[in-house]
């Protein structure tokens, strides 16, 4: 590849990185989410 296609690429990887980053900070971190395994105690009809 040349200069100018590794560089696009690199941004383009960058930015993908940091909006995946943002979105987890906004979804997890800020809104204090936890993960858990918990069985509703139901039953649960389909």
């Amino acid at each position: 590849m040349d200069k100018k296609s590794t560089i696009l690429l690199w941004i383009i990887i960058i930015l993908t990185v940091v909006s995946v980053g943002y979105t987890f900070y906004k979804t997890v971190i800020l809104q204090d989410f936890e993960i858990t395994d918990k069985d509703p105690g139901g039953d649960v009809t389909e």
